[in-house]
């Protein structure tokens, strides 16, 4: 039994890395594109940055549009969308061609994770759901790294060869997804347009999950930030020594999979405590690394950066299913989703406008993200253990 599920969640972390990737590709080389389409390195942010909105915003269209339609059926059409339309940008060398297939890659490739977990979370067994939320979460963060080594890798005077190769990947995940079993009854009502902008309305309006979704905005949106910036400055040379940008990728891959580890640590310290040690860890390291990038200390506080924002993910999932109500659980991790990969696309574009400062003023965010969402248990703690 667990055998088949094992080939299930190995189809969707292969499908999510190739599919997310697609957000980080472009961020290495934004400077060798823009000589490529003869365009500014502005354009060019672009490419990723519109990709990242439209990727963010397709997921409060193909979650509910799952809810009536199926997860499987979703999952397929989705993939087959995506697999044209990225055989399309392969083949475009306009700018403005482009700029607008990226848009509609970015929204194609949205209907893989929500569905992909709603697909776990309900037809994969009990024991089993939460190993294949923490792989999947993996393979998302793992995403970024891969993107970015593609980019830097296989772009050279076009698009080409790196979008054939992940159509190709595209293509063969829509004929593994053709296979899966067609969804259950779903246990959500049916609802019309109006009842589900009254749901979204009370989501968005509920003060615990916006203090939450603050720091969705800014955990992938600091770590895009980073990278971004290290790229520009750093571009084609050195960070210090023999240490290149795409090095610290490749160092940063164990890190990646926290979220398989993190379970523990939620259950014994509670999903908010994590998420508040998780982002203040975080935020420090942040800062630090912009102190400390000539040295070898660096590398030992982006390691620790890269692993507080990997405990933080699954932890942020966890925290807000547990704030959200039963009815409308579905659409908050939804939010949650789309708050996080917009955060990623803001971060894409805050180094071109302010260099260096952009990562403090990320690493401040994280800091007052962390303090509204202070665990008050342990100050009642500290409180009754000073009274005993």
């Amino acid at each position: 039994m667990n055998t088949k599920y094992n080939y299930y969640l190995i189809l969707f972390v292969v499908s999510a890395i190739a599919v997310v990737s697609q957000l980080y590709l472009l961020l290495p080389v934004s400077q060798l594109l823009a000589d490529v389409f003869h365009s500014r390195t502005e354009s060019i942010v672009l490419l990723t940055s519109c990709f990242g909105f439209a990727y963010a915003s397709g997921f409060l269209f193909w979650g509910p549009l799952s809810d009536r339609f199926g997860r499987k059926a979703v999952l397929v059409a989705g993939m087959a969308g995506l697999s044209v339309t990225t055989i399309i940008v392969a083949l475009s060398q306009q700018y403005e061609w482009v700029l607008t297939l990226r848009i509609i890659q970015g929204f194609m490739a949205a209907s893989f994770p929500p569905v992909a977990l709603a697909f776990i979370g309900e037809s994969f067994p009990e024991k089993m759901r939460m190993k294949g939320i923490a792989w999947l979460s993996s393979a998302f963060l793992l995403s970024a790294l891969v993107g970015q080594t593609l980019g830097a890798a296989m772009i050279e005077d076009s698009l080409q060869n790196v979008m054939l190769l992940l159509s190709s990947v595209y293509i063969l995940s829509l004929l593994a997804c053709s296979r899966l079993p067609g969804s259950q009854s779903q246990n959500t009502p049916k609802v019309n347009a109006k009842g589900y902008f009254n749901i979204l309305f009370g989501t968005v309006t509920n003060l615990r999950l916006l203090r939450i979704y603050l720091v969705a905005l800014v955990l992938l949106g600091s770590f895009v930030t980073l990278y971004a910036t290290l790229t520009s400055q750093h571009a084609g040379g050195f960070i210090f020594e023999n240490l290149q940008v795409n090095d610290l990728r490749l160092y940063s891959i164990p890190c990646m999979f926290m979220p398989l580890l993190i379970g523990r640590f939620i259950v014994r310290l509670g999903a908010l405590t994590t998420v508040f040690i998780s982002v203040i860890t975080a935020s420090l390291t942040l800062f630090l690394q912009m102190q400390t990038s000539d040295s070898v200390v660096f590398i030992i506080l982006h390691l620790i950066f890269v692993s507080s924002i990997a405990s933080a993910v699954p932890s942020v999932i966890s925290l807000v299913s547990q704030t959200s109500d039963a009815s409308n659980r579905g659409l908050a991790v939804s939010l949650y989703t789309f708050t996080l990969f917009i955060g990623a696309s803001i971060g894409a574009v805050i180094p071109m406008h302010f260099g260096e400062k952009g990562v403090l003023y990320f690493s401040a965010c994280l800091v007052l993200s962390a303090l509204l969402n202070v665990p008050l248990s342990i100050f009642r703690k500290e409180k009754s253990r000073y009274a005993s």
